[in-house]
């Protein structure tokens, strides 16, 4: 029999109280930085709207992270809401108060002196209106698109469904996009109806500029690798009008493999 000797270290309690980062979740255009005394956040201005948002931060290890405000503080969890408003950052839970600083408490004492806590002073810059309202880049089911003025252009792979087809675009910054027809939802994927193409609205985050775009989808001709002069060409580009059969995608037949009706 062997006999084992079992060790167990309790992790010391951390005597930092730092504040390492604070950073909103889904509000990807907020950038926020944090020196020894101050913390500073920089939004856009569609942002100081008052709409709430969470915060992912970092501190010193088992700390505890307050925000403070006039009257008052409150420990900061994962559920805890902010919003911009006039250009101030509000707790949501303590009646949308304005928070002066974040307090950080360490977790344990420096000998018998008190907690250790450090004070963040909290500013916010909002940023000038955006002015852009342009489509830059499109891909429908990762096939790019040409842009053109007013005008934008895909050619879809061979057996491609115009009536369930993914979108993803790149406009100007803080720009918002309106796509009519609307998306449909499934499986957590949005589709659009290009059978009869799409209206595209950008308007700048100023509002002061709007851009109507018309995208135009249509489906190639044959597939790719279906040439003219094969024995099985008539086959194939009669069977795939039809409906009949849809190759493997992206406008790919794949003439040696063995295909089942739709």
């Amino acid at each position: 029999m062997t006999l084992y000797t079992l060790t167990v270290k309790s992790e010391e309690a951390s005597k930092e109280a730092l504040l390492k980062t604070f950073l909103p979740m889904r509000k990807k255009n907020i950038t926020s930085s944090v020196s020894a005394t101050a913390l500073k956040l920089t939004v856009p201005a569609s942002y100081d709207d008052g709409n709430a948002f969470k915060v992912i931060y970092t501190a010193s290890t088992g700390a505890t992270v307050k925000a403070l405000y006039t009257d008052g503080e409150v420990e900061l969890t994962e559920d805890t809401e902010f919003k911009i408003i006039d250009g101030a950052l509000n707790v949501v839970s303590e009646g949308n108060k304005p928070v002066t600083k974040i307090k950080v408490e360490s977790e344990a004492r420096v000998d018998s002196a008190p907690y250790a806590t450090t004070q963040y002073t909290v500013s916010v810059t909002v940023s000038d209106p955006e002015t852009g309202a342009l489509i830059t880049a499109l891909k429908a089911n990762k096939t790019a698109a040409t842009i053109s003025g007013k005008n934008i252009n895909v050619t879809m792979p061979f057996g491609t469904d115009l009536s369930k087809v993914t979108m993803d675009y790149t406009a100007s910054k803080m720009a918002t996009v309106e796509i009519d027809p609307e998306a449909t939802e499934e499986d957590e994927v949005e589709y659009y109806d290009l059978t009869d193409g799409a209206k595209i609205t950008v308007t700048s985050e100023d509002e002061d500029t709007v851009n109507v775009y018309t995208l135009t989808a249509k489906v190639a001709d044959q597939f790719s690798d279906v040439k003219e002069g094969a024995w099985y060409y008539d086959y194939v580009t009669e069977a795939a009008a039809a409906g009949i059969v849809n190759g493997k995608g992206n406008g790919i037949f794949d003439p040696e493999a063995q295909h089942h009706p739709r």
